[in-house]
């Protein structure tokens, strides 16, 4: 027996991801910035407007200038997530109230493209130890996600139950959040690759399901605040994304 040493020198590759990793991080720095002053400046008119019509137009100029904000956002904390620099502010905090806020924000498009939207919460939910800003752009991304592949007349629901915790002499239960759509479905065996970067899946030229980034950062995410994230069948057709929090840790 003998042996073959195989050298290869990955200077160049490295060079080139570190590359990458430091435009991505300038190009979302900058964008940041005149986003931010656009909001602002939108908040400004606002006040000042006293017909209706302006200020609805101002106010759908703000949830979309809030939308863009969150995705730079998104791309900044991916890359810190990647590179192991990311912590998540975890605190006490009710899922209830948050994912009602965004139920009720996201209501309007649900209207217009004639989609059912409802929010189940069981009684007597535990507190969960998150970050309220991750899970508002978790669920942000999740329900956009189910209210774009959900044909007209379909319906869309977000069901919150208790997760019994892993250890329970370690922390209190947790919860689980499910957003079940009557989407086309996701095949089996693209299940997976749905929660990778920058992954857009079509079967037959058709798109099935895919953000590029949102999945992908919404996995990151909840596995940053002890959680779990994945996807399986609706009972009733379609898909359920479902994500788990972790409960309050007993100090």
């Amino acid at each position: 027996m003998g042996w073959l040493l195989l050298v290869r020198d990955v200077t160049e590759a490295e060079e080139r991801a570190q590359w990458r990793t430091q435009f991505t991080h300038m190009i979302v720095h900058d964008l940041r910035n005149p986003i931010s002053t656009l909001m602002s400046s939108m908040q400004l008119l606002e006040g000042q407007l006293t017909a209706e019509q302006p200020r609805q137009l101002v106010t759908v100029s703000q949830q979309v200038s809030g939308q863009m904000l969150d995705m730079v956002d998104s791309l900044m904390d991916i890359n810190l997530m990647e590179a192991g620099r990311f912590t998540a502010e975890v605190e006490a905090m009710r899922l209830p109230l948050l994912v009602g806020r965004v139920v009720q924000a996201v209501a309007p498009l649900a209207a217009s493209k004639q989609i059912s939207l409802h929010l189940e919460v069981a009684e007597g939910l535990p507190a969960v130890w998150a970050d309220e800003v991750l899970v508002r752009r978790m669920v942000v991304n999740l329900l956009d996600n189910a209210l774009k592949f959900t044909p007209g007349g379909g319906w869309v629901v977000v069901q919150l139950t208790a997760e019994p915790a892993e250890d329970a002499a370690v922390a209190e239960a947790g919860v689980r959040c499910t957003i079940a759509d009557t989407g086309p479905g996701i095949p089996a065996a693209y299940k997976e690759h749905i929660f990778e970067r920058f992954v857009r899946i079509s079967t037959g030229g058709a798109q099935v399901r895919g953000t590029g980034v949102g999945l992908y950062f919404c996995k990151l995410a909840v596995e940053a605040q002890g959680g779990r994230l994945w996807v399986e069948d609706a009972a009733v057709g379609g898909s359920a994304f479902v994500f788990t929090l972790p409960g309050v840790p007993l100090f």
